[in-house]
């Protein structure tokens, strides 16, 4: 049975006489994919009911994955994104009916984790920014999610350079990651290229198998570069 078919048959279950936050809570992970904000609220009062136990889970997590089918690495972002939400712009989630741009949890999740906000478990998050975000810096990212509604590849591709910067060996990973997966692409494309000479098509092969092994190896020499750095 698919998870929404067992949320439709808890659903009319609770709807006889159920627990109201557990009703209200399996209401909103059915509708999740149309409002991340009814759920993420939802997720929010059950945990503060902390009820979970007299629902028959042992953790808040179990029921969150048992009953609602909802993963930790989920419920954390939707959880700390409302929060956040709610510390940050509560006049977002006031004005709901007003036009205002709410932004994505995916965009609230990276903010989060920008400014070092604690996760579920009380942890900070393992890819915070290197050093304190400075009042201007502070400022521009909160511009760009509140208020400029930018998507998760926008905040990334304009934050991140200064929020994580890549070391040297970290650059040369990623740009020879895409060598490979261009020299892959290459391989796969010459087995059904048509209207040129077998030998041609067999010399292009064996340079680029060669180039695709060399990469191989020069990826798995920077892993252990990059490993060695870190210690």
């Amino acid at each position: 049975m698919g998870s929404i078919q067992k949320l439709t048959g808890l659903i009319a279950e609770l709807e006889h006489g159920g627990d109201h936050t557990r009703l209200y809570a399996a209401k909103a992970a059915f509708n999740f994919k149309h409002s991340w904000l009814e759920m993420a609220q939802a997720l929010v009062e059950a945990h503060h009911a902390n009820r979970f136990v007299d629902w028959g889970y042992d953790t808040f997590l179990d029921y969150c994955d048992m009953e609602l089918g909802l993963k930790k690495a989920i419920v954390d972002k939707l959880m700390v994104s409302f929060n956040v939400l709610q510390q940050a712009a509560p006049h977002k989630l006031e004005d709901m009916g007003q036009a205002e741009v709410i932004p994505s949890y995916q965009s609230l999740d990276y903010y989060a984790r920008a400014t070092g906000e604690l996760r579920i478990d009380g942890c900070p998050p393992n890819d915070a920014p290197y050093g304190d975000l400075s009042p201007e810096l502070n400022q521009q990212l909160y511009d760009a999610v509140f208020e400029q509604g930018c998507t998760p590849k926008q905040l990334r591709d304009r934050f991140d350079p200064v929020l994580r910067p890549k070391t040297p060996t970290e650059e040369q990973k990623e740009h020879t990651k895409k060598t490979i997966a261009t020299t892959r692409r290459l391989l796969e494309q010459l087995e059904t290229l048509d209207g040129i000479s077998h030998d041609t098509i067999d010399t292009a092969k064996r340079a680029v198998t060669r180039l695709h092994e060399e990469m191989d190896q020069l990826m798995t020499d920077l892993d252990i570069l990059a490993a060695a750095e870190e210690d």
